[in-house]
């Protein structure tokens, strides 16, 4: 074990006793450049798996030409947009609209049937607040109905346009962006015109 440590204390004295203006240089270049690498790196928009399931390239094409990406779903027809919400008792083949926060809630509470691909068994949704390994609280769908028409309501009749929020990630960020959706048209399916 002395030797270990003998030798490592010559290996230092001859790095320090050799040490000069070349090496100092040297030694900031390296340090900036780690330090500008890793304070301006960003993470991509999005994650490079998800990018390839949603395209890919063709395998045909000219020589010096660059690969055309083309979503699998599609097959040469127009990309997707939307949301593609169709009224309940809609055929298979008709397109749907773009959609909305709102068609969003109403998938969840049911007044939107679920996709038909995606309906084989489809249980009723769960929304769960987990609090670590003490608590978990399951929030019932109509309570959290009853609280986005209120926080609707309520900008609605202030008149409000633009709402700034600071909520951690939670139930109340959930009904309060719900709310805001909702502010235009009620949830309920008889008042809303736009559907």
């Amino acid at each position: 074990m002395s030797n270990i440590i003998e030798l490592l204390d010559a290996t230092l004295t001859e790095a320090v006793q050799s040490w000069n203006m070349y090496t100092t240089l040297l030694t900031v270049a390296i340090a900036s450049y780690l330090v500008y690498t890793i304070t301006t790196a960003q993470d991509p928009d999005t994650h490079p798996m998800i990018l390839l399931r949603q395209s890919a390239a063709s395998m045909v094409r000219q020589p010096g030409e660059s690969a055309v990406y083309r979503s699998q779903d599609t097959h040469w027809y127009p990309l997707r947009t939307g949301l593609n919400v169709k009224p309940p008792g809609a055929p298979a083949w008709t397109s749907g609209k773009d959609g909305d926060l709102r068609d969003i809630w109403r998938r969840v509470t049911g007044e939107l049937p679920p996709d038909p691909a995606s309906a084989s068994g489809a249980a009723q949704p769960k929304i769960l607040t987990v609090m670590g390994r003490q608590e978990v609280i399951e929030h019932q769908i109509s309570e959290i109905t009853k609280e986005i028409i209120v926080i609707g309501e309520h900008i609605k009749k202030i008149g409000g346009k633009r709402v700034a929020l600071y909520l951690p990630n939670s139930i109340e960020f959930l009904t309060a962006i719900f709310g805001w959706s909702s502010r235009k048209v009620s949830y309920q399916t008889s008042a809303c015109s736009e559907c």
